[in-house]
């Protein structure tokens, strides 16, 4: 059996470059998570679960929104079971 290189997909496709910045946008998003201390502020794309910590909600979205601006990116708000509340 032999096997063939496929070339990657050109950019100019633009299926293609809208998948990337869907791709892009995701990882530039902000979770807001529920705890028994609080909730917490973290971008999707960090692997560790360091991030602020506020004593309520609101403030914790507040904070979040205004990071999710500069990017045009979106606020994914958890609670503490991990079940998702909304997406702003």
């Amino acid at each position: 059996m032999t096997f063939k290189t496929l070339a990657p997909p050109a950019k100019s496709n633009k299926q293609i470059r809208e998948y990337i910045e869907a791709v892009n946008k995701g990882f530039d998003s902000y979770f807001v998570v529920q705890n028994g201390k609080g909730w917490y502020v973290r971008k999707a794309s960090t692997k560790t679960s360091n991030g602020t910590l506020f004593a309520t909600k609101t403030m914790a979205i507040k904070h979040a929104k205004q990071k999710a601006t500069r990017k045009e990116a979106e606020v994914i708000v958890f609670n503490d079971k991990g079940t998702l509340l909304s997406r702003q």
